[in-house]
C-alpha cells in the first residue's frame, strides 16, 4: 500500500473551486481534509508506487487543480512472515 500526503492548490475562482471540489471529493483513494481558501490538504492511498504517480498526475489534469504538491509519501508493505503459512 502506497499513502501519499497531498496539499492541492486550486483555482481562485471560487465557482471553479466549487465545481473542483465536487470532482475531488469522488476521486477514489483520495481523502480530502482542512480547506483554506485555495489550498486543501489531502491523503491518497493507492495499491501501489505507480499508481499512486498516475493519481497525482491526474490529479494536476484536473479542471480547478493549479498545483499537488507531494509532501508525504509512505510505502507499507507485508512482513514476509505475514505470507507464509
Amino acid at each position: 500500500m502506497h499513502c501519499s500526503g497531498l496539499i492541492l492548490t486550486l483555482d481562485r475562482d471560487p465557482v471553479i473551486r466549487a465545481t473542483t471540489f465536487e470532482c475531488l471529493e469522488r476521486w477514489p483513494g483520495l481523502t480530502l481534509g482542512e480547506r483554506t481558501e485555495q489550498r486543501v490538504a489531502a491523503a491518497l492511498e493507492a495499491e501501489h508506487a505507480t499508481a499512486a504517480i498516475a493519481a497525482v498526475e491526474g490529479l494536476r489534469g484536473c479542471p480547478g487543480v493549479v498545483h499537488v504538491d507531494v509532501v508525504f509519501a509512505e510505502v507499507s508493505a507485508p512482513c514476509a512472515a505475514e505470507d507464509s503459512p
